[in-house]
Order: structure tokens, then sequence, then C-alpha cells
């Protein structure tokens, strides 16, 4: 099991710049949308992670065929019902968004294939999504436990239904739209709440039939696909732990702009609180890409922050990856700080609530859970001496912005599952603290694929 030792550092006087790896959600569905086309896409600025290579990896094993240029990706598109596999089989490794959208894509080709995943993606609930599909015609059984990976699918017809969703996940509407492109007729959604809406945006950039009441959204499926090239805008979610780890400095001089980020609105959350606990932060919005919206972040040190409370499905949806990082700044804050309606914790790669009490709890922050959330006081921490993280990389990164808060050294086993978004963590972490890890990350990127067989 990998480590990586944390060591106290005075934080630096210094303006950093940087831009963040691409966006992991709008990355996973941009290949997808594409491999649907006929013609050739190129993607440009696509986050390069073990998430996504496990992505392109699925597609390859569907038909799909995926070229380089520098770091941009080819994608030749097989058109809407051209995928087909060899192994019958497709692995989708940690990832939940490209296991539910491929699961959904499947569904409405011509031949029989196995969908599958990691161990925790096997853990992760799938019923909510296989009995939407089932609605449309989807013929999909369990091979194991019901609920879970791995599934047997055979392709049918699907016909457009009526959904209610019944999960705030955006990952429930996203594989639904997918699926409605191979219907016969028109899809209509109810969603349960907004959540982040990058494949209405992809659609709609590509110029799809959809229309979004508020209410519900209703797709028309395109007879066909035409391939357009796309741009992925940085990640707000890698920003957020380098931002959250600025904002918990009470020392004044140290700065960190990020550029070329995504501001699309059902992400920013982490930013909209942050700024009400009192930190020192500048959002610019300065444009578009693809349809989402990009600017640039700038965070500055120094101030005291103060609790706050966290409520409503869609203002909680808008940050829910970055619950783990709130919470840690939170613990540098003056009061308590509540945070409601975030029951979909318990589906991420781990029961993220859990986890992430757990993991405040080593650190000297008695933190507690209530129904659908957490409750964290203020510090200070207190190092451990030594942490073994679970097998979720963004708990794995917030252990790492809290051990540089101490005033002693702590070692992290288990570090290395930020390789899943975010390979290049522990280099960009050390431009503000001090890491020393026993062994190098790999570092994906487009010399990985034929590593992997793509």
């Amino acid at each position: 099991m990998n480590k990586v030792t944390i060591y106290p550092r005075l934080m630096p006087h210094e303006n950093i710049i940087w831009r963040p790896p691409g966006d992991k959600s709008i990355s996973q569905r941009a290949t997808f949308l594409t491999s649907l086309a006929e013609g050739t896409s190129r993607i440009s600025g696509l986050l390069w992670s073990e998430d996504t290579i496990n992505n392109l990896k699925s597609l390859k094993q569907s038909g799909v065929q995926i070229k380089t240029v520098g770091e941009d990706v080819l994608i030749s598109g097989v058109g809407k019902y051209g995928y087909h596999t060899g192994n019958k089989s497709v692995n989708l490794g940690n990832s939940a968004t490209s296991s539910r959208i491929m699961l959904a894509l499947l569904c409405g080709q011509r031949g029989c294939f196995r969908v599958d995943g990691n161990q925790v993606l096997r853990r992760r609930p799938m019923s909510w999504i296989v009995e939407s599909l089932r609605d449309m015609g989807a013929k999909i059984e369990w091979e194991g436990e019901t609920g879970y990976l791995p599934v047997d699918v055979t392709g049918a017809l699907l016909k457009g239904r009526h959904h209610r969703i019944r999960v705030s996940s955006a990952q429930a509407v996203s594989a639904l739209l997918f699926a409605a492109l191979l219907a016969d007729n028109p899809t209509r959604i109810y969603r349960k709440t907004k959540a982040r809406d990058h494949t209405e945006r992809l659609f709609n950039y590509f110029g799809f039939n959809l229309v979004d009441t508020g209410d519900y959204l209703e797709l028309t499926p395109p007879n066909k696909i035409l391939a357009l090239d796309l741009s992925v805008p940085g990640d707000v979610s890698s920003a957020a732990f380098l931002v959250g780890l600025v904002a918990m400095q009470r020392n004044p001089g140290l700065s960190l702009t990020v550029k070329d980020v995504n501001l699309n609105p059902t992400r920013t959350g982490f930013l909209d609180v942050i700024r009400r606990m009192g930190a020192d932060i500048d959002v610019l919005e300065q444009g578009t890409v693809c349809g989402e919206p990009i600017g640039k972040v700038v965070i500055r040190s120094g101030r005291k922050l103060k609790g706050v409370t966290i409520a409503g499905d869609a203002f909680v949806q808008s940050m829910i990856d970055e619950i783990p990082i709130i919470a840690a700044v939170a613990a540098t804050a003056e009061g308590e700080t509540v945070i409601l309606d975030a029951h979909e914790l318990a589906d991420k790669d781990t029961d993220r609530a859990f986890t992430t009490i757990e993991l405040l709890r080593q650190f000297g922050i008695s933190a507690r859970s209530i129904d659908g959330g957490l409750i964290i006081p203020p510090g200070p921490f207190s190092s451990p001496g030594t942490v073994t993280v679970p097998n979720d990389h963004r708990i794995a990164m917030v252990a790492m912005i809290i051990a540089s808060c101490c005033a002693q050294e702590t070692i992290i086993h288990n570090w290395d599952v930020v390789r899943v978004s975010f390979p290049g963590f522990l280099d960009e972490f050390n431009r503000i603290g001090h890491a020393v890890a026993d062994s190098e990350l790999k570092l994906w990127g487009p010399h990985s694929l034929e590593e992997v067989g793509v």
C-alpha cells in the first residue's frame, strides 16, 4: 500500500496561477456523445485519469476507433446503433457515471453485452437506472446480486417514456437522456431536483431538440448525430481542494488564481459556500466553451472564517462532490457548520458522510452525523501520526489537505487512489504544501491508451 508523508510547512507568500485538469463529468459525457456521431470529433482538454482511461477503453471494446493527436483525442463515431463487442463485455473500472451511461446506451444497441466494474463500483446501486430503462423496453438481467453490477444486456428497440426521477443525482437524468437518443419517440424526464446539467448543455450544443420547462426535460431523438469538435474546461471539483487549502490559511500573503475553470452554476456551490464563510475570493466569468461558462477564480489567504448552514436539494447538489473539502474548511472556521440534504453522499465511492466524519475525527475534530448530513465543529486539527484512507479519491485528497494544516507530520496510506480523478494532485499540492511519496504515481496521458489496449 503506497504512502505519502505530509510535513508541516509555513505557507508561501506567493501568487500562484494554475489551470486544473479537464472536467471529469464533461469528459465522460463528451466521449460517449461523440462515439454516437457520424464522422470524427476532436476533443481537447480531456481529463487524463483512471476513470477516463476506463471510459475510453469501454468505447474501444464497443467498436469505437480512438486516436490521439498530441493531448487531443480523436473519436470516430459509429452512429447511434453501431456499438458491438468482440468479447461481449465492457468494464468501467471505478466510474459510476460511465457505467450508468454505457448501460443506457448498450440497451438500445443490436447485440448482447455484459457491463461490469471494480469492487468499488460493484457496491454502487444500479436499480434506479435499470428500472427506468426496463420501462423503455430494455432487457437487463442481474448476473449476481440484484441491484448491482455485473449485468447482462440484450439490445432492444427502446420506447420513449415519461420518467419521474427518484434520486437527486444527475447521473439518472444523464443516463436516460442518452437512452432517449436511441428511442423511437420522445422521452420526458421529470427531475427530482436540478443537478449538474452537462448532458443537457452538450445536447443543446449539438443542436438536439431538447425542451427544458424547468419542471421536466423532453428530448425528441435525432435521426442521426453529426460529429462536432469539443473543448473540456478545467474541473471546478479538482480546483476546490487547492482553493480550500488557501482559504484555510489564516496568514495573509498566499493567493491562487485558477484559470479556464468551469463555472457552471450547477457545480459552483462550493465557491458560494466559502464566500459565505468569509473567504477572500473573486469569481469572474469570462466566456463559454461548448455551452459551458468558464472563467477564473482568485482566492487569497488571511481571512477568518465563520460556520454556516448549508441546505436545499439543488444547492447541495451543486457541491455534492466538494462536501468533504467543505467539511475540512469548516473545521478551521469559528462556530459550527451544518450540512443538510446530502443523502446522496451514501451513493459515492464510499458513504462519504461517514468517511468524511471518520477522517475528521482522526484529526481531532468531533464531527457528527445527522439525518442526511453532518455537523462540523471548529478545530484545531491534530495529527494522528498515521492515517489509512478508504478507496475514495476525494477523501484521500482531503486527508492530505488536513494533514498539511497540522503541526506534526502525518503519514497517509492508500493516498494513490487520487489517480481516479486527479493523478497530478501531489505535484499541484506541493506548490503550497510539502509532501513526499514513497513511490511515484503513474500519470495517465495519451501514451496510456496503447498500454491499456485502446
